[in-house]
C-alpha cells in the first residue's frame, strides 16, 4: 500500500505555489532548543504495542516512492500513552539522509544535525483511514530519531541496506524479513520531545504530533555512505551517467566523508529546511534543561501558593517582638 504519494518536483521554496499549507505557522521540521523546552508530566513512557516482537502476519516492504525510501509495515503496531491524544497505528518508516554525516537530518537538536533521520508514521485509530486522519489536527503521530555515525555498524539496518540496489527504479519494491521494530530505535525511548507540526513534504498539512527522541541511534559511516550512493543512483539527475554505481560500490573501499567530492554534494537533498517555531511550545518528557512550572495545573499552583503564604504568615507571627512575661509581672509587683 502507498500513502499519499505526491510528486515533489520543485524545491521547498516553491511548494507554496501548489500547496498553500506549506507557508502555515506550524510547519516542520524545526530545531529542538533543549534550553527552551517545557517539562510535561503527562509525557510518560510511550506504550509501543508489538514493537518488541513480530506480530502475526507481519509483512515488511522496502519501497522507492519516487522522492524517498519507505519501509511499509503491514502489521498491527499500536502506539499510545505518552501524552498522545489517542491510539495510533504504525504505517511506514521514511528515511532522510544527506551527503555527509552532519547534514542528513530534517530536525536538529541544539542546532546540530546528524547523518540520517528515521521517521515512523502513524495515524489515529479514531479515524477510519490514514486519508481521513489527515483532515484532523490530531490525525498523525510521527516518532522520529536521529542516527549518529560511529565506526561500527548497526546490524538492524543491514537488511535494509543490502536491498537498496533492488529498488533504484521509482515504484519498485522488495519484501523484507520482519525483525522486532524496536531494534531499529534508540536504546532509550523514555526521553523525548513533543510539538505540534506538519508533514515535511507537500501538502504540508499541520496535523502531526511530533515525538523526537533525545537519544540517537547508531549507523556506521560505511552504512551511511551506501545510502548516499543509492540517492545518486535512484534520485539524482545524474543517474543516467552513473548506471550500476550502487552495486559496484558495495565491493569498493569507502572513503571518509570529508574526502567526498563535490559531485556527491550536488545530489538531491532529502531534507526540508528548518521552519520557524513561531509561538509554539516544545514539551519534554524529562526535566534536564526543561522548565517545569507548566506541568502543574492551576489548582496545584493555587495550593502551593496558599501553602507558601500560610508558612510566611506563621514565620511573621513567631518572629513578632512581644513583651516578656517576667518583666510584666515585675512591673505589676512594683505598683
Amino acid at each position: 500500500m502507498r500513502y499519499l504519494q505526491i510528486p515533489v518536483i520543485q524545491g521547498p521554496n516553491k511548494w507554496n505555489l501548489s500547496w498553500p499549507d506549506c507557508t502555515g505557522h506550524e510547519q516542520s521540521p524545526i530545531d529542538i532548543d533543549t534550553h527552551n523546552v517545557w517539562y510535561s508530566s503527562s509525557m510518560t513512557s510511550l506504550e509501543m504495542v508489538g514493537y518488541e516482537s513480530i506480530p502475526p502476519n507481519t509483512r515488511w516492504e522496502l519501497v522507492n516512492v519516487g522522492h524517498a525510501v519507505h519501509l511499509e509495515l503491514e502489521s498491527d503496531y499500536r502506539l499510545r500513552d505518552g501524552g498522545l491524544p489517542g491510539e495510533y497505528r504504525a504505517l511506514y518508516l521514511t528515511f532522510h539522509w544527506g551527503p555527509t554525516n552532519i547534514t542528513g537530518t530534517e530536525h536538529t537538536i541544539d542546532g546540530r544535525a546528524y547523518g540520517m533521520e528515521i521517521q515512523v508514521v502513524h495515524y489515529n485509530l479514531a479515524y477510519n483511514s490514514y486519508e481521513e486522519a489527515l483532515a484532523h489536527p490530531d490525525g498523525i503521530a510521527i516518532l522520529s530519531y536521529l542516527l549518529e555515525a560511529q565506526s561500527y555498524g548497526n546490524p538492524s539496518l543491514s537488511q535494509i541496506i543490502t536491498n537498496l540496489p533492488s529498488i533504484t527504479e521509482e515504484g519498485s519494491s522488495v519484501p523484507l524479513r520482519p525483525i522486532p521494530l524496536l531494534s531499529l530505535f534508540p536504546v532509550n525511548t523514555n526521553n523525548y520531545y513533543r510539538y505540534q507540526g506538519s508533514l515535511t513534504t507537500p501538502p504540508c498539512l499541520q496535523v502531526v504530533q511530533w515525538t523526537i527522541f533525545s537519544e540517537t541511534a547508531i549507523i556506521s559511516e560505511k552504512q551511511e555512505f551506501i545510502f548516499v550512493i543509492f540517492k545518486l543512483e535512484a534520485f539524482s539527475s545524474f543517474r543516467s551517467h552513473r548506471s550500476g554505481v550502487l552495486k559496484n560500490k558495495y565491493q569498493r573501499r569507502f572513503p571518509p566523508f570529508e574526502k567526498r567530492n563535490s559531485f556527491m554534494r550536488s545530489s538531491i537533498g532529502h531534507c526540508r529546511p528548518l521552519q520557524p517555531l513561531g509561538g509554539r511550545t516544545i514539551y519534554s518528557s524529562h526535566t534536564q534543561h526543561a522548565n517545569w512550572l507548566n506541568s502543574m495545573t492551576g489548582s496545584t499552583l493555587s495550593i502551593l501558593l496558599a501553602s507558601s503564604l500560610g508558612f510566611v504568615i506563621i514565620l511573621l507571627v513567631l518572629s513578632r517582638p512581644g513583651k516578656d512575661h517576667s518583666d510584666q509581672s515585675l512591673d505589676h509587683h512594683e505598683d
